[in-house]
């Protein structure tokens, strides 16, 4: 069951480019995504996430979102990965303030550069400089 989830995550990513995305803004996806990937024991912690690359119009290559399906519950964190003016940029979004916080952001309704379900709400975010995603983190 746990290899399954795990086969069906690499598929997604394939499906959306994202070791092309990767490669092309400099962030080894080897390192931060396939070996944590393998390496995290349990079931999948994205179950009820989606991932999702956009266009952005402030960032060229674009931005690849993660993001809870079901936004109106407070402990739900949200993860993009993007560069932005020359810097790597993975961000931890939270609706609850975090230990560490860089700021707070909102998307109005109109908002067309973040995912629809994200919008309209407060969130809390930082930039994290470990670019592997949250909760397939070895600790």
């Amino acid at each position: 069951m746990t290899e399954n989830w795990k086969t069906q995550q690499l598929k997604i990513w394939d499906e959306l480019e994202v070791p092309k995305f990767f490669h092309q803004i400099g962030i080894d996806y080897q390192k931060e995504f396939i070996d944590s990937l393998m390496q995290f024991s349990g079931n999948d912690p994205y179950l009820e996430h989606k991932w999702q690359w956009l266009s952005n119009s402030a960032v060229k290559e674009g931005v690849l979102h993660l993001y809870p399906l079901q936004t109106k519950k407070n402990e739900l964190i949200w993860e993009e990965w993007f560069l932005y003016e020359g810097t790597l940029r993975h961000h931890i979004l939270s609706q609850q303030p975090l230990a560490v916080s860089d700021g707070t952001w909102s998307g109005d309704a109109l908002d067309k550069d973040h995912p629809k379900e994200v919008l309209e709400i407060t969130w809390h975010y930082y930039n994290d400089k470990d670019f592997t995603p949250l909760a397939y983190r070895i600790t």
